[in-house]
């Protein structure tokens, strides 16, 4: 669909706009939104929904301290409070009660914390390669990461068995649901 939406305009917004300074960042990004995307996975499997939402929220504020030194960008006192109200709501859900029903049944492997934790550090660091690719075409990380994400999950579900017909399971009507809404 990309392909037909920027129809002639496509070598020039995907490759010819890609200067050398952009690319760094657009790596960056395609590899941390592929990363993020299985530690989320991997996050979900072990954790409640509302457990790696609330890890996830924690982004802005990595995202904060470190667009200063590898941005060079100025925080606002604004920024800086809001986000710290930010942060103290995502405590108090995180840790906020200790009542038995919350509490897991088992102890999740190390890796599964890893993974948790590994889910903002991911969406910072595609944040910070947004913001240092300003200039370009709005498509060009859309197009890259659908690009990267078939050719990194596609040999996954093949190879672990997955023959995809889940697709096959949609009817016309829900594929015009679907579209109506992007």
């Amino acid at each position: 669909m990309m392909a037909v939406y920027l129809n002639k305009q496509i070598k020039y917004v995907m490759y010819d706009s890609v200067d050398s300074a952009s690319i760094p960042p657009l790596a960056t990004r395609v590899i941390t939104g592929n990363f993020a995307i299985f530690v989320n996975f991997m996050a979900v499997k072990y954790f409640k929904l509302t457990m790696v939402a609330m890890a996830i929220n924690c982004a802005p504020l990595l995202t904060l301290a470190l667009a200063g030194p590898i941005l060079k960008e100025k925080t606002t006192v604004g920024q800086i409070v809001s986000l710290l109200f930010a942060f103290a709501g995502i405590a108090f859900m995180i840790l906020g009660g200790d009542s038995e029903e919350r509490r897991p049944a088992y102890v999740p492997h190390f890796l599964a914390y890893v993974a948790l934790l590994m889910n903002p550090v991911c969406i910072s660091a595609g944040n910070l390669a947004m913001r240092a690719m300003r200039k370009l075409h709005d498509n060009v990380v859309s197009a890259y990461m659908a690009i990267s994400l078939f050719l990194v999950f596609l040999p996954i579900c093949l190879l672990s068995g997955d023959d995809l017909t889940l697709w096959t399971e949609f009817s016309f009507v829900d594929w015009k649901i679907g579209r109506a809404h992007v």
